[in-house]
Order: C-alpha cells, then sequence, then structure tokens
C-alpha cells in the first residue's frame, strides 16, 4: 500500500531540501551549518551542492522554488515555526484534491472508490472542511465544462492545441489552489471532448497569468480562458464594454507585455488579450472572466449571430 506520504517524500522534499541547501550556501552558510538547519548529514548537504538545481517547468518544481525561498529566509531570520508552517501548508494544498491525489489514484487505483472528496490524508477538521469546499467548487467547475462542451457554439473557439480554462474560487494566490484541464477540450470531428477530468494544480502556464492578472489588473477576475482567436471575441468583448488588447508571439514575449498593460490607464477594464500568434505560434485569444456563465453567454452570443 502506497500513501501520500511517500509520494511526498519521495518527490516533493528532496526537491525542497536540495533547493534550500543551495540557497542557504548562498548566504554564506557552511554545509555544516545547513545539515544542522535542514536536518540531514554533511555528506548529503555536499552531495545535494554538488548537483546543479533543475529549471524544469513541472508544477511540483514550481512549488519547490517559492516554497524554497520563503522557507529559507523564516530559517536565515530564525523563525523556524513559519518555516515549518510554510512548507506544510504548500505540502497540504497538493494533496487536497490536487497533483498528490492524482499520483496517489494512478498508484491504487481502488482510491477512486473512497466516497469524494477523499480527505483521508487530511486529519484536521478545519482541513477537512476546507477540502470539502474545494471539492464543491471542483464539482461546480466540472459540471460548467461538461455543459459547455455539449454547445455546438464552442466548436469555432477550440484552438488546434485544444482549449485551456483556469479557475481559482476562493482568494487563494498559488497555481496548485487554481482548477485548469490536464488534457485540455479538443475537438473531435464535430464535437468537443475533454482528455481528462479537471483538477487543482493542474497546469502551470494559464493559471500564473491568471493570478498574475487577479493581483495586477482586477481582482474581481476568477478564470481565464484561452480560446482560438477569432474576430468575433473582440467584437463581443467590445459590446460588453470591457476592452482588449491586440499583441503577437505572447508566448514569447509574456513579460513584456505584461509590462505594457500594467502602464495603460484603462487596464482595469481589459478582459481579452487577443494574441495574433506567430512562426509556429497560434493566435489565441486569452478572455478573463469573473463568473463560469460569461463562457455561456460568449458561446450563446456566437451560436445566436450564425443562425
Amino acid at each position: 500500500m502506497k500513501f501520500p506520504c511517500e509520494i511526498i517524500g519521495a518527490e516533493y522534499l528532496p526537491l525542497l531540501r536540495k533547493r534550500v541547501a543551495h540557497l542557504l550556501k548562498n548566504q554564506g552558510l557552511s554545509q555544516t551549518q545547513i545539515a544542522e538547519m535542514i536536518g540531514v548529514s554533511q555528506p548529503i548537504v555536499s552531495g545535494y551542492l554538488k548537483e546543479q538545481l533543475t529549471e524544469s517547468t513541472t508544477l511540483l518544481n514550481e512549488v519547490v522554488k517559492t516554497v524554497a525561498e520563503q522557507a529559507t529566509a523564516h530559517l536565515i531570520a530564525k523563525r523556524y515555526d513559519a518555516a515549518i508552517e510554510v512548507v506544510c501548508n504548500r505540502c497540504k494544498a497538493l494533496r487536497n484534491q490536487g497533483p498528490i491525489c492524482t499520483l496517489h489514484k494512478e498508484a491504487l487505483p481502488w482510491i477512486s472508490s473512497i466516497s469524494a472528496p477523499c480527505t483521508s490524508c487530511l486529519t484536521k477538521q478545519v482541513v477537512s472542511q476546507e477540502a470539502d469546499e474545494r471539492f464543491e467548487i471542483l464539482q461546480q467547475f466540472k459540471s460548467m465544462v461538461s455543459l459547455l462542451t455539449s454547445r455546438r457554439g464552442i466548436l469555432p473557439f477550440i484552438p488546434e492545441i485544444g482549449m485551456q480554462i483556469a479557475y481559482v474560487g476562493s482568494e487563494d494566490n498559488n497555481p496548485e489552489d487554481v482548477i485548469s484541464l490536464p488534457g485540455r477540450i479538443v475537438r473531435v470531428k464535430n464535437s468537443a471532448k475533454i482528455v481528462s477530468d479537471p483538477e487543482y494544480g493542474a497546469s502551470i502556464t494559464l493559471p500564473s497569468l491568471l493570478l498574475w492578472f487577479r493581483s495586477n489588473v482586477d481582482p474581481s477576475v476568477n478564470g481565464v480562458v484561452a480560446l482560438r482567436n477569432i474576430p468575433f471575441v473582440q467584437k463581443w468583448v467590445a459590446r460588453q464594454g470591457w476592452k482588449f488588447i491586440v499583441t503577437n508571439e505572447f508566448d514569447l514575449r509574456t513579460d513584456e507585455i505584461l509590462r505594457e498593460i500594467l502602464h495603460r490607464e484603462d487596464r482595469g477594464k481589459i478582459r481579452l488579450i487577443s494574441d495574433q500568434g506567430g512562426i509556429g505560434l497560434e493566435a489565441i485569444a486569452y478572455l478573463f472572466f469573473t463568473e463560469l456563465d460569461t463562457l455561456f453567454d460568449l458561446v450563446e452570443a456566437l451560436e445566436l449571430n450564425s443562425e
């Protein structure tokens, strides 16, 4: 029998300790001091420091980078309780309807037979209540996506690479707290199909864009969808009284374009980044929304316009 903590122990914690060791070395600590601080032997620290830090863009590695920076700052300041708290809180998020849950179900398929939401590894009552809330939001999102894919109006909006949606139903500000689609929505002949069920922490790129938008443009925004960039999207956004910006090669120039948005006086009204793509890059429209119903309104408008 394999437990979630084994997955955490085999993947999350080794990456975290190695990165913290490198960060502490950069702060001038000796290998012996680092070993005492993170609770391993000096030879293990030596091994960590001989290895290069990977810059993989997987969700787990992105989480580790953030947690390591926060934990290191607490350790340097001797705020040991805060260091433990930040590590454990992020571990909990990974296990709370997130990536670790998915890996656990792959290792032990019978876990899927447990009445949802599975909170077996979340022992405190308050944590279980939080899991119930996250599960409810996840179910609402699943229902919305299922209904959305049943509408014929969605087909023209599906990019060649598939449609991705990211949604956050709380004030959380971490990618692993954002719901998205691991396999996207794809077009199969004359219908839309969901490749795999949505889950928390399923991707990085679109959730990170959503969280940036919430923090820097409009805190009322809860979701973003990556659509095929067709002229109808711009027209519909304009009819709602919102603003949009036209870009190109957004995937390659993301930071530059986001800085430009920050300097716009009307940025609070922006709801669409209409990217024209580039060589090898598909034209994608990034539509930000506050409520899931916005997507239905867009699809319905296209259906009515087509009649």
